[in-house]
């Protein structure tokens, strides 16, 4: 059901950034750009500081469907920021407080079961509801469900997980984005999706509506913090795109984060290059196969391949982390690792010796690994 179509609309799930942001964009698709100021809003807030009993909040919400609209043809009800633990009733003191909240609820239930008044929407935003309740069962039948859990930088479909996000955002801003910029998003900001949204927000003002987001757009645009422009540097080198990691050695040549540790993210990218090169190859995986494919040829190693390959990176490391660290190894022979971890160790010598320009010292080594074949 589309959310012009739907009547019913519930957003839940334990991100609470997640949940606010799409409940947000709910209220305005139904109410314009500042529906605090649309008479056709009411608001019913669960905040915790309101401190309203479970008792209060549903009467508030069955008063709300009761009463038609005033000053508009339409009457949408927002039922915000509510907490799940008040549709189970904690807190109901008494046999009067239990049989009040109860009715309240059945109430509420059947509004949701039976359909709201021709001129009435609902939108419900419920923190970490439980799937088993009757009042999920009930909007997930009759309403529009969006759920939200909070992203963990362990899941297993993470890649998938933002990119979902990354998809919806780009679309409600208008942008695309380029695979490199995708990733770049993935992998830098991890599994904080507030940031990814912050991000896109700030390509979305940059960018002409309906432009491709480039990588140079990204580095340009988002908050350089020392893990994203070593992720940039890194990830140019990979690429072979010396221009780019330039501009991430502009940031990440401060007083707080020292150039030793570029090199450590250097020698930390070829040994997983390596790593995985090595295991692809003994796993009949190639550098143009598909995540897809990848994840399927990861998923039936034989037992006896995988026990021998169990401390190698594309098994340890997230699966999609490891996927673009094949795609990257393809763009360096094998005997160019060697030279690699020369050029590199050659560099920390001689920053040790402290009588060098650092600058200088990376951005002829970054150009040395741009043009291994």
């Amino acid at each position: 059901m589309s959310e012009k179509e739907a009547k019913i609309y519930l957003i839940t799930g334990d991100d609470e950034f997640a949940v606010k942001n799409k409940t947000r964009s709910i209220i305005v698709s139904l109410c314009g750009e500042s529906p605090e100021e649309n008479p056709s809003l009411e608001i019913i807030h669960g905040d915790p500081d309101e401190k309203k009993t479970p008792v209060e909040l549903l009467g508030m919400a069955m008063d709300a469907i009761a009463t038609p609209p005033f000053l508009s043809d339409k009457k949408v009800i927002w039922l915000k920021n509510f907490d799940f633990e008040i549709f189970s009733g904690k807190g109901v003191k008494g046999a009067e407080g239990e049989k009040n909240f109860n009715i309240l609820a059945q109430r509420l239930l059947e509004s949701v079961k039976t359909g709201l008044p021709d001129s009435v929407s609902m939108v419900m935003s419920i923190f970490s509801i439980d799937k088993r309740s009757s009042i999920y069962k009930a909007c997930a039948r009759n309403g529009e469900v969006h759920e939200f859990e909070k992203i963990s930088i362990d899941m297993k479909n993470l890649s998938d997980v933002l990119g979902k996000h990354i998809s919806e955002t780009c679309s409600v801003l208008d942008i695309r984005l380029s695979a490199n910029a995708r990733d770049f998003l993935v992998e830098a900001c991890g599994a904080n999706y507030a940031r990814i949204i912050n991000e896109l927000e700030k390509l979305a003002a940059y960018v002409h509506p309906g432009k491709e987001v480039g990588m140079d757009d990204c580095v340009h645009i988002c908050s350089m913090t020392p893990e994203l422009a070593s992720w940039a540097f890194t990830d140019a080198v990979a690429q072979k795109n010396f221009r780019s990691a330039l501009k991430a050695l502009e940031i990440i040549l401060t007083p707080k984060n020292p150039e030793i540790s570029v090199l450590y993210s250097m020698t930390r990218l070829f040994s997983d290059m390596i790593q995985v090169k090595t295991a692809a190859r003994k796993l009949g995986i190639n550098a143009n196969d598909s995540f897809f494919q990848f994840k399927s040829k990861l998923e039936t190693v034989p037992p006896d391949l995988k026990e021998e390959l169990k401390e190698n990176s594309i098994f340890s490391s997230h699966p999609y982390k490891s996927f673009k660290s094949v795609e990257r190894s393809a763009n360096f022979a094998d005997e160019s690792f060697a030279t690699a971890f020369s050029e590199i160790l050659k560099v920390n010598k001689a920053l040790v010796s402290g009588a060098v320009s650092p600058r200088l010292e990376l951005e002829n080594l970054a150009i040395k690994l741009c043009r291994l074949t």
